[in-house]
């Protein structure tokens, strides 16, 4: 039926133009699994009739679920060097496809009136069965923007327990367990003898950045240090890879290295590591480090990253559920749901021995 266009394909993935042609040109750069879902796509489209347009989804349905990519301007959703969007769009594609219903994406800045009020109205057809609020760059007022939803909706990646003041109507959401994250990281860490750790930070005020901060405070707490000891080791060093490339370039020229960095993100796994390498700086005997969000070996000049795995297509897969349940049972209890973290060994943590650990609170195996 014609062959699809890049511009088709990186429409219909909601993933960059360059993405697309690196997959169809077999050059690397790109995931295996995100390889995988263009020549999907691609196989699809051309499949299709002329009509069958990205936004169309499912020959022959009328059914069609909304997913609403709110954005705060953040630049998080998705990313050139690592697109975590398309494995999830594509879990959703999938679950919803083998119900017979379509899928559509609706992409919406949240501080732009107009385009919140023509998302929800668009989310009041008929056809519409249901909505995934993708609220990632979410803060919490914006939640009340959305009220005039009346479908099945499902909040995935923000957690709320929040109710509408005009329906009184619970939420579903799904997100991240950031407190069990921070906690596997700290764990690993500090079991090895690595007592003194600089936790460097997203400066994005964003929810998962931000329960991650508050537990990494309260964990250090727990420890028995105290609060200002836990404030001083976490630091707000970027929003990207390349500014915390140019942070800890400069963090090295200033400060002596502790035993160990725990970063936020793989913006700042990718960012310290780069700059870390190039400083001739030895990982892991001179620092250690744990990353949250597993990274392939090529971000990260060939290092096995010791990091802390978060499920997205595991989290997508539980909002699909969640949402048909709300479909089939209106009546339903809501599902609020914090998907657990995994701990995956690498090669970036040491053991430090006794005489080696720093910082050591009075308490310390009390």
């Amino acid at each position: 039926m014609g062959q699809a266009r890049v511009s088709d394909i990186a429409r219909e993935l909601g993933i960059s133009k360059a993405s697309v042609s690196l997959a169809l040109n077999n050059k690397p750069g790109v995931s295996a699994s995100t390889r995988e879902a263009i020549l999907a796509c691609k196989k699809r489209l051309e499949s299709s009739s002329p009509a069958g347009t990205a936004a169309s989804g499912a020959a022959g349905s009328r059914k069609q679920v909304n997913i609403l990519m709110a954005s705060r301007g953040m630049h998080n959703i998705q990313g050139a060097e690592l697109d975590l969007w398309t494995d999830v769009r594509m879990v959703f594609d999938r679950t919803f496809r083998e119900e017979g219903i379509s899928l559509g994406l609706i992409y919406l800045d949240v501080r732009n009136d107009q385009e919140v009020q023509d998302a929800v109205r668009a989310c009041a057809a008929d056809d519409i069965v249901g909505v995934i609020l993708h609220a990632t760059e979410f803060q919490d007022q914006d939640l009340a923007k959305f009220r005039g939803i009346r479908k099945p909706m499902v909040i995935y990646d923000f957690s709320c327990d929040y109710r509408f003041s005009d329906s009184i109507r619970p939420l579903s959401f799904i997100c991240i367990n950031n407190r069990q994250a921070v906690h596997l990281a700290v764990t690993e860490l500090y079991q090895k003898g690595n007592r003194d750790i600089i936790y460097l930070g997203m400066d994005i005020p964003m929810y998962n950045y931000e329960s991650r901060k508050r537990a990494f405070l309260e964990e250090w707490q727990q420890l028995g240090f105290s609060d200002h000891d836990a404030r001083r080791r976490l630091i707000r060093c970027s929003d990207s890879i390349d500014g915390s490339y140019r942070f800890m370039k400069d963090y090295l020229q200033h400060n002596a290295l502790p035993q160990a960095f725990l970063t936020e993100s793989y913006h700042l796994s990718i960012g310290a590591i780069r700059a870390l390498t190039e400083a001739g700086v030895k990982i892991p005997l001179d620092v250690s480090i744990v990353g949250i969000d597993k990274i392939p070996d090529y971000l990260t000049s060939g290092l096995n990253l010791t990091c802390i795995r978060v499920s997205h297509t595991e989290r997508a897969r539980w909002a699909a559920k969640a949402l048909l349940h709300e479909m089939e049972t209106p009546d339903a209890d809501r599902l609020q749901l914090y998907v657990n973290c995994q701990l995956v060994p690498g090669q970036t943590v040491a053991v430090r021995s006794r005489n080696q650990e720093e910082g050591e609170p009075a308490n310390f195996g009390s």
